[in-house]
């Protein structure tokens, strides 16, 4: 996944910073969406594979392995403690985290 920092245009440039997130996969990501306090990405892809990740940063939390279906939808809670995500194949979950988890 790749974020931009809109700050970064402060400098004059016409593009902004490229922020590489999570892992690199050959997978087409169908689905994002941004945490309530804006630093984490929730990500669902082709595969049905969805991931959290640290804006800018490499390590991802695996939160439904690949399979059942592309990620159609995905959505975070208002309060950032829950993630519901669908499938294509119509598999829909919705997963709460623990509120120390992303501390």
């Amino acid at each position: 996944m790749i974020a931009w920092d809109i700050a970064s245009l402060s400098d004059d440039s016409e593009r902004p910073a490229s922020l590489a997130t999570g892992r690199a996969r050959p997978v087409l990501v169908k689905a994002v969406d941004i945490h309530p306090e804006g630093q984490l990405i929730a990500a669902g892809y082709a595969d049905g594979m969805v991931v959290v990740a640290k804006i800018g940063e490499s390590d991802e939390l695996l939160v439904k392995p690949p399979g059942r279906g592309a990620i159609h939808a995905l959505r975070w809670s208002a309060d950032g403690q829950h993630l519901a995500f669908g499938t294509d194949n119509g598999e829909a979950a919705i997963v709460t985290f623990p509120s120390h988890i992303f501390k």
